[in-house]
């Protein structure tokens, strides 16, 4: 073997697992790319619409118009990608799938534990199976939607919060929201941190209005008025009255076909007081067991209350058990054991099941028996949850110095 080669391979071996990077971030944009002209329905009815009517009214001077019914901060991107001289299904899926990379990114920064730098399998493999998660590409670079966008600066807030940066995840958050309203889920982490630490003031939750003020500057200083910015997520929330609107949850057992307007007019808002009362009882069980310490622990809690919303509340969209399946994945990464992988493949596994038999319909299962394998998820991750509050007995098994030392 020649000096060249030799020095080669050793540089090769020295940065394998950046090598490995590499290969999964070309893999990803390959797999991405092979649907960019796939065209969903959400994209024919709204995206397109909305992305053309932004540029037809001159790019950010649209955003003084009421375009749409998601929020300024998303619009506001749409409108930066009218400038560009590209195809509109290309910028759009493009924006989603550079979030996709973003998050993977984030999930990385979670999983690699007590390591200093990305640089170690853990940390990779989570990457790679974020990025290759069918319910991931699917919902980017098929879908043209954008949930990873919010979910990523939920983990990003949750790396902040292991390093006792409180203000910074709180700004995170508020980003999150900027971007999709399901971002509410990981709110009651905030609050069992803040009441179980006693170090921050309450004032610092005034970032999160903060965050949501400076975002909807462009479309205020465009000409559309401040009520038309604020009454976005309102008209989002009373828009839809089933108890769930293709999610396979709790609702999907007695939910009869035909009376979906009737069953939401009479449970809807016991639906919503149950929800309240679980996750009431699991925080008042986090902050006695000092669930938000440990990066397990943080995880499977963040998890959980994820999970808890989508599951109990009504008028859930199939997209948005989006939060709770990623941090699931991420949560088997830290845990390492049989149940939390065993989680996370069934709520996942559920995901997959529907986006792929909305998309292509090539999958039909029905939605009472994936409801009971996302239940079953769910009380594997509820007995996580318990028992490891139980093993901590209080103390929490911190590993946020850990991940402060180890700040990217």
């Amino acid at each position: 073997m020649g000096k060249m080669e030799r020095r080669f391979l050793d540089f090769f071996e020295r940065n394998i697992i950046w090598f490995l990077y590499a290969f999964i971030t070309l893999a990803a944009l390959a797999l991405r790319w092979q649907f960019i002209d796939w065209r969903s329905p959400d994209y024919n009815s709204y995206l397109e619409p909305w992305f053309l009517e932004l540029k037809a009214a001159g790019g950010l001077k649209g955003l003084g118009q009421a375009v749409g019914n998601y929020n300024v901060l998303y619009l506001f991107l749409m409108a930066l990608l009218t400038y560009v001289p590209l195809e509109p299904i290309v910028l759009i899926k493009g924006l989603s799938i550079a979030m996709d990379f973003l998050g993977a990114f984030a999930g990385a920064l979670l999983c690699r534990g007590k390591e200093k730098s990305l640089n170690h399998m853990t940390s990779v493999m989570a990457y790679g199976i974020l990025l290759l998660l069918p319910n991931v590409f699917v919902n980017s670079s098929v879908w043209a939607q954008c949930d990873f966008s919010y979910t990523a600066f939920i983990m990003f807030g949750i790396v902040l919060l292991l390093q006792d940066r409180f203000r910074w995840a709180v700004i995170a958050f508020g980003i999150a929201f900027c971007f999709k309203l399901q971002a509410v889920f990981f709110l009651p982490v905030l609050l069992v941190y803040y009441v179980s630490k006693k170090k921050f003031s309450i004032l610092e939750f005034l970032w999160w209005p903060a965050v949501w003020i400076f975002t909807s500057l462009p479309a205020v200083l465009m000409g559309r008025s401040i009520r038309s910015v604020a009454m976005i997520y309102r008209d989002q929330v009373t828009l839809y009255h089933w108890l769930t609107l293709s999610y396979p949850n709790i609702y999907q057992l007695f939910q009869k076909t035909g009376s979906e307007m009737e069953t939401y007019a009479l449970f809807s808002e016991m639906a919503i007081l149950l929800t309240l009362a679980v996750l009431g009882i699991g925080c008042v069980y986090a902050v006695r067991k000092k669930m938000v310490f440990g990066c397990e622990e943080l995880l499977g809690f963040s998890a959980w209350c994820a999970f808890t919303c989508v599951l109990f509340l009504p008028a859930m969209h199939e997209r948005y058990g989006f939060l709770a399946e990623i941090l699931t994945v991420c949560y088997a990464f830290v845990k390492k054991n049989a149940w939390s992988y065993v989680t996370a493949i069934l709520n996942n596994g559920v995901s997959i099941i529907i986006y792929v038999a909305m998309m292509f319909g090539t999958i039909q299962l029905s939605y009472f028996i994936l409801a009971l394998f996302n239940i079953m998820a769910y009380v594997l991750l509820t007995y996580q949850v318990l028992l490891q509050g139980r093993e901590n007995g209080g103390a929490g098994q911190s590993c946020s110095e850990e991940i402060s030392e180890a700040r990217a």
